[in-house]
């Protein structure tokens, strides 16, 4: 079928849709056939393959963002949506979220389940990026000081937004939103810059000279990669130059 990197099988029995919303009008039309198919099948014959997978009991999942967040969003058609059941789940931590997901799995009655989360919690976000940014730290191209400056600029700049304190001088349009996946570019984006440029002034390695002076110098290149990093993740997202300028202020405010 269409789309087939958003579609996944966890296992013979769970299968999990991303972002169906985003689907054209053709793959939705065979999401729909395809649906419809192991309502009545017992049995899936993977296409080119001789491999036969078992279908009894399957349960579908449907992951989706709300329709506020990021734009093109449009609601499912209703030949797809009332084939799913929709679960809401209030916040919860990594403690009990396989409990709650095996709890809902084993108790409903459909096959189709469409499971609505709420956003991860600050807290939550802070023990994700503690392991997101983790490889970083181990290797000095960034520190846990860092980590928590980036944190909180973070929050700020999502409560800057929520608040209407920042993006309102944009002239119209969908407001900024901020979320998880920022963190994880921010992490990409400075675990590759830090890293390259460290070894550019032979500032890391076995051949640096480990003196205070060398210290600051690799100091000064990291604290410089991640401003321009922020800068190019968050600053972009606004079009107006009294926005970019407030960010701009934001980042250096928080790597003070």
């Amino acid at each position: 079928m269409c789309a087939c990197n958003n579609v996944h099988f966890l296992c013979a029995l769970v299968l999990v849709v991303k972002h169906p919303r985003l689907f054209s009008t053709q793959c939705h039309s065979n999401l729909h056939n395809f649906l419809m198919f192991f309502r009545s099948c017992t049995q899936f014959k993977v296409p080119g393959s001789d491999e036969v997978l078992s279908v009894a009991g399957l349960r579908v999942f449907a992951t989706m963002n709300p329709e506020s967040v990021g734009g093109g969003r449009g609601r499912l058609p209703r030949s797809i949506e009332t084939k799913f059941l929709k679960v809401g789940l209030p916040m919860f931590g990594n403690n009990n979220i396989c409990g709650r997901f095996v709890m809902y799995f084993t108790l409903l009655p459909l096959t189709f389940v469409q499971v609505d989360l709420e956003p991860p919690s600050n807290g939550e976000i802070i023990q994700i990026c503690a392991d997101v940014f983790r490889p970083s730290v181990a290797q000095s191209y960034i520190t846990s000081e860092h980590v928590n400056a980036i944190l909180d600029i973070h929050f700020d700049l999502q409560q800057a937004v929520s608040s209407r304190k920042l993006g309102q001088s944009s002239g119209g349009g969908s407001a900024a939103t901020f979320n998880l996946r920022d963190l994880c570019k921010v992490q990409a984006l400075t675990h590759a810059l830090v890293k390259d440029q460290l070894q550019h002034f032979e500032l890391s390695g076995p051949d640096a000279q480990q003196c205070h002076l060398f210290a600051q110098d690799a100091e000064f290149v990291r604290l410089s990669a991640i401003s321009k990093i922020l800068q190019l993740v968050y600053s972009s997202r606004f079009s107006n130059p009294a926005d970019k300028e407030q960010v701009h202020q934001f980042i250096q405010s928080g790597l003070k």
